[in-house]
This record gives C-alpha cells, sequence and structure tokens, in this order.
C-alpha cells in the first residue's frame, strides 16, 4: 500500500532523517515506538508536505506520490486519516462539523449516511460530549477523542496516529489507549483492509503489552545532524 524508496528527509533542529525503507502492506498495522518531536517530518512526508521531502520515492497504492498533480494529490489524502500530536480539530465549527467534514470530503457519502456513520462515532466516543459546541470549548482529552473519531469516520484506507496520547492528561490517557484498541485495532470502527501507522512514546508501547497485531519499524537509527 505505501512505500518509502530510500527517503531521505529535512526534520527539525538540524536533524534529518536518511535513506527510509520502508513498507507497510494493506491491513498491516506497524507501531514506531520511542517517540520524538522528529518523527513529525516522517508523518508529514506521508502527508506529502513538499519542504520534508529531499530524496527518494514514496509509493501510494504502486503510483509515485511524488508525481502527482494537485488534484491527484487531493484525492490521495482523501484516503488518509490523521490524528496529530497537537490540536487538529477546526476551532470555528462544531464537533459535529468536524467529524462529518471528512465524508463531505470525500463524497462518497450522501447526507443519510453521513449522518448514521456520525451516530454511529458518536455513540463510541462521544457519548458525554455536546456536538453541538464549538471545537474550541473542548479539554484536550475530550479534543483527542473527537479528533480519532474525525480519522476514522470517512474509513480510510491508511490511519495514521501521530503519538495520541501525548497531550492528555494523565488521568485520561487509559481511556484514549482503550478507545484506541477497540475502534482501530480491533477495527470495531475502521475497515480490516485498511492500513494503520502509530508512533507513540515507548510506555503507552509496553502498556499495550506490545501488540501482537504490530510490527514494529524504528526511525531511531535513521536520524543524522
Amino acid at each position: 500500500m505505501l512505500e518509502f524508496q530510500n527517503v531521505s528527509l529535512a526534520g527539525l533542529k538540524n536533524k534529518h532523517l536518511n535513506k527510509i525503507n520502508f513498507k507497510i502492506d494493506q491491513g498491516e498495522n506497524i507501531v514506531i515506538p520511542n517517540w520524538t518531536a522528529e518523527y513529525d517530518v516522517f508523518f508529514m512526508a506521508v502527508l506529502r508536505m513538499k519542504k520534508a521531502v529531499v530524496s527518494g520515492k514514496i509509493f501510494f497504492e504502486g503510483k509515485d506520490i511524488q508525481e502527482k498533480n494537485r488534484e491527484s494529490l487531493l484525492r490521495y489524502r482523501r484516503q488518509i486519516g490523521y490524528v496529530p500530536v497537537h490540536k487538529g480539530l477546526l476551532k470555528n465549527l462544531t464537533v459535529q462539523e468536524n467529524i462529518l467534514l471528512p465524508m463531505q470530503i470525500v463524497e462518497n457519502y450522501n447526507e443519510k449516511q453521513m449522518f448514521e456513520r456520525f451516530d454511529e462515532l458518536k455513540a463510541f466516543f462521544l457519548k458525554d460530549i455536546d456536538c453541538d459546541m464549538p471545537a474550541s470549548t473542548l479539554s484536550a482529552e475530550e479534543e483527542k477523542r473527537v479528533m480519532l473519531a474525525r480519522a476514522v469516520s470517512a474509513s480510510p484506507k491508511l490511519l495514521m496516529l501521530n503519538c495520541p496520547i501525548l497531550k492528555v492528561e494523565l488521568q485520561f490517557k487509559d481511556n484514549i489507549s482503550n478507545l484506541i484498541h477497540d475502534a482501530v485495532i480491533c477495527r470495531k470502527l475502521l475497515p480490516r483492509n485498511s492500513s494503520v501507522i502509530l508512533s507513540t512514546e515507548y510506555s503507552f508501547w509496553t502498556g499495550m503489552g506490545k501488540d501482537d497485531n504490530f510490527r514494529e519499524f524504528s526511525l531511531t537509527t535513521l536520524f543524522e545532524n
């Protein structure tokens, strides 16, 4: 599904990721443990931020995404669900509007299907959240739950979770971990043929018991100053 061939990326604080050879197959789960801020550049490369990619090729479903025009690039990005480390919701929209947005963008859902999917996500992630409230009113833990719901809402082919519990208050980390396990790893709210890339702090990864459903991939040895 997704493959990096000798990809070098410009990172943060003059650190670079060099010669990444990486592949994730359809339906596969990969974990990148020992998260650091420099890993953000890896995720940005997958999302096709031009500045990050210095050299090499990135393929998605056999097609070089470096060579895509703007229209085809947008189609590619619509197949990706993403939960960033930091805040990622549109604050001027309500919770419901944020979650509906990916489904509106991919244009694979009619109105009835969108609201049925929204109700399913609300029941799983957002039972105690007023979804008519602006996203700007949410706590860090609530926002993370909404970001998870939004990321899976349009059933993406590739889901990327960039250290999803880092900015969550300590007392809520277990709850977020359980939601990720059930919704994503057990595929309760994600198609079984979707692929997942999870980067995480090592404590979170060991807390999950180093889940056998994931294959580990390390970026640490690829950093150069």
